[in-house]
């Protein structure tokens, strides 16, 4: 499993059944609306996952079919948490905010 530090934020591609990329960046908290956050899901091979947003884009769903589909969203989803919380703190060291 191959882990990549980007310029802004994480991407780690997830090899099992399927193969699945998950990319996860934020600003961090920016006291009210001017910040992002992002996470990516690329299925690069397998076939057995699904991505669909409702048409007003309020909800999302990603969809397994398979064990191995499965495990690659769970240790996805971990990552992408994981990854959130560390630009969130790499951002509040810089600022001087650590102790927030």
């Amino acid at each position: 499993m191959a882990s990549e530090v980007l310029m802004s934020g994480c991407r780690k591609t997830i090899y099992d059944a399927a193969i699945l990329t998950v990319e996860a960046d934020t600003s961090g908290f920016t006291g009210g609306d001017g910040g992002f956050s992002v996470v990516r899901f690329k299925e690069e091979a397998g076939g057995g996952f699904t991505f669909s947003a409702s048409p007003d884009g309020k909800e999302v769903q990603l969809r397994t079919v398979g064990d191995g589909e499965l495990r690659c969203l769970i240790e996805g989803l971990k990552f992408a948490v994981q990854s959130l919380e560390a630009c969130i703190h790499i951002e509040a060291n810089r600022v001087g905010k650590a102790d927030e």
